[in-house]
């Protein structure tokens, strides 16, 4: 499937997604949206633009109760640990 859109943008399974001018919000709504063997691809992403991934409706750490938020780690590298 390919979207193609401006300002807010759903990832399903398997998707090529594309923003367009402007600022976009690809939104990503469940962690069973994209794996190792279906993957999302974003493409055109533009943080000059203020395109942004929206990761909120997916729990971070799913082994705790409730819903964890992800933290942004910049370049660092990934403990591959969850930070609870």
């Amino acid at each position: 499937m390919e979207t193609r859109a401006t300002s807010y943008l759903w990832s399903g399974r398997a998707d090529r997604i594309f923003g367009g001018l402007g600022a976009d919000r690809f939104i990503f709504k469940g962690a069973t949206e994209s794996n190792a063997t279906a993957c999302d691809s974003i493409f055109d992403f533009l943080p000059g633009e203020q395109d942004r991934i929206d990761l909120s409706k997916i729990d971070a750490v799913t082994i705790l109760s409730g819903d964890q938020t992800f933290s942004f780690i910049s370049t660092n590298s990934c403990s591959g640990t969850p930070a609870g």
